[in-house]
């Protein structure tokens, strides 16, 4: 993807699909209890992990949501056990996104075609 436009218009449909998966949980939320008593503790490379001061239970602040982690993962696994935990976590949350906003791409489509107009989804959606 060469096109300035089509990347930004792509990043906001994303940003806005997170959101929407997401809707009503705040920054501050724990996935695990829902409360919000939130403390960083482990910092991995660039990524900082949280616990949940209520539950204890391990969260990644990502895209202004906080995801789930293993607990098991985070404390008894090696470096490369935390790092696939998290990579699971964010490929969750992103594969979620995605589906919330071609689902919502085909509605308006639908809408569309039921106007009369055209209702195909363009290549590469």
């Amino acid at each position: 993807m060469k096109d300035p436009e089509l990347v930004q218009r792509l990043i906001e449909g994303i940003s806005e699909a997170i959101n929407e998966a997401y809707n009503g949980q705040s920054d501050t939320e724990c996935p695990h209890c829902g409360k919000q008593k939130i403390l960083p503790v482990v910092p991995l490379n660039p990524i900082l992990i949280c616990i949940c001061t209520e539950c204890e239970g391990y969260v990644l602040p990502f895209c202004g949501c906080l995801l789930p982690l293993s607990k098991g993962a985070i404390e008894s696994g090696n470096e490369e056990d935390r790092k696939f935990e998290v990579i699971q976590a964010i490929m969750k949350m992103l594969h979620e996104a995605v589906r919330a906003l071609v689902r919502k791409r085909v509605e308006s489509q639908e809408e569309v075609g039921e106007q009369g107009e055209s209702g195909e989804i363009p290549d590469g959606m």
